[in-house]
């Protein structure tokens, strides 16, 4: 450890580490993508287990598959119609006949044709009977249910593909878990969250730990199932002084060294996926629990230098924060520990063909990544998609993947570029 709407855009610029990758019309070329070699070594071990183990070079080869430009979607703007005006976009999906449903976290549902035309709003916005107050995922069932998750309530609300209510369900969490970290619809109508318990059940305790779960309920969010289990941050109750009315004002701080690797989870139809992206590896189980399959890429480790840590934490608050929380966070980075080695990647997302797409690790805060890498659903490494810098994804959909981006005002817009 160490301390301390359609139409032609410009080209934007591609960023990986802070290197531009510019192509003509193809953001990953693939004049070379006969030599990605993707053979995977595959065993059963005697637990029934498939291991399969990846070459590392398969890393640094791009994709057969390429990224068009410009998008062929680009949804918004910046004054007009109230249906094209984003703030915080959060979840987009598509229909089997094409159309697009759109979430934000404040407002109702968008639902958009195949071609970008807005359809009309789903849902209302409220804390009443059919109704949801801060939506945190969307996705599709199969039939084209579209399928909301309202975090704040914690309710799961069911609509018709053409906008109809049809149903809606408590969803209660096991007692030892507090937070939802994310959650995601399976196609077949059970639905999966990674739930957090922060250690307030440990309230005398100096140092608290976390634990994370991947938990399944049912159809009707019901019988939640406990998958699996990790280990969480490390997080320590400090008191850092007093307010103006003589208040103890305390800080809960994370003391998990910097870029630590610590395991998290998603899931799709063919189960939960338990990733760590320090060891670039993904373990797969079942519905039930039962571990299956573990896919791992031999890469080698990428040290934390001197220059990824003066670079992380330079960027702290800006000139707007009260020179008592800038204090505060100066003792915070003094005692910092720091992992030795960086992760290879910060977020899986699944897609509908099974395939799981690995985003890389950014180093920065709140990075988004730019490169992704595609395993298949029979665990094969296809190599990497570098996507325009700033494009934040929020679905890989068959050929296509959808995110949102912002022009030079901050405003956002939903954008969807072709994969073939």
């Amino acid at each position: 450890m160490r301390v301390h709407g359609p139409a032609a855009r410009p080209r934007p610029k591609l960023s990986r580490f802070g290197s531009a990758l510019l192509a003509p019309l193809l953001v990953a070329a693939c004049a070379d993508s006969g030599s990605l070699d993707t053979t995977a070594a595959s065993a059963v071990d005697s637990a029934g287990v498939r291991i399969v183990s990846l070459p590392g070079d398969g890393v640094d080869q791009p994709m057969e598959e390429a990224l068009e430009l410009p998008p062929h979607l680009r949804l918004g703007v910046v004054e007009g119609e109230e249906a094209l005006q984003f703030s915080t976009p959060n979840g987009a999906a598509r229909l089997s006949d094409g159309r697009l449903v759109v979430s934000e976290s404040g407002t109702r549902l968008r639902l958009f044709d195949a071609d970008g035309s807005f359809v009309r709003w789903i849902g209302a916005m409220g804390d009443g009977p059919r109704e949801f107050a801060a939506v945190s995922s969307v996705g599709i069932l199969d039939g084209d249910t579209i399928a909301v998750y309202d975090g704040r309530r914690r309710r799961i609300v069911l609509y018709e593909p053409g906008g109809g209510f049809v149903r809606e369900a408590a969803v209660q969490l096991p007692e030892r878990f507090t937070q939802v970290r994310s959650s995601r619809f399976f196609s077949d109508g059970r639905f999966f969250v990674e739930a957090a318990n922060p250690g307030f059940d440990q309230p005398d305790a100096a140092e608290r730990r976390e634990r994370i779960a991947a938990i399944l309920f049912d159809r009707h969010g019901a019988e939640p199932q406990i998958l699996d289990e990790a280990d969480g941050m490390t997080l320590r109750i400090e008191t850092v002084g007093e307010s103006e009315g003589g208040q103890q004002m305390r800080l809960m701080v994370n003391i998990t060294p910097t870029f630590f690797p610590l395991s998290r989870f998603t899931g799709d139809r063919g189960g939960v996926h338990r990733w760590d992206g320090a060891r670039f590896e993904v373990r797969r189980l079942d519905d039930a629990g039962v571990l299956r399959e573990i896919i791992r890429v031999d890469r080698a480790a990428r040290p934390v230098t001197s220059e990824v840590i003066r670079t992380y934490e330079n960027e702290g608050p800006g000139s707007n924060v009260s020179p008592q929380l800038r204090e505060i966070r100066e003792q915070v980075l003094a005692s910092r520990m720091y992992a030795d080695s960086l992760p290879h990647f910060q977020v899986v997302q699944p897609a509908p063909d099974g395939s799981l797409w690995l985003g890389e690790f950014t180093g920065h805060v709140g990075g988004t990544p730019t490169r992704w890498w595609r395993i298949s659903p029979d665990g094969e490494l296809k190599g990497y998609l570098d996507l325009p810098e700033g494009f934040r994804v929020l679905a890989f959909e068959e050929g296509e993947v959808l995110g949102v981006e912002r022009d030079e005002l901050d405003v956002p817009f939903v954008v969807g570029y072709r994969v073939r």
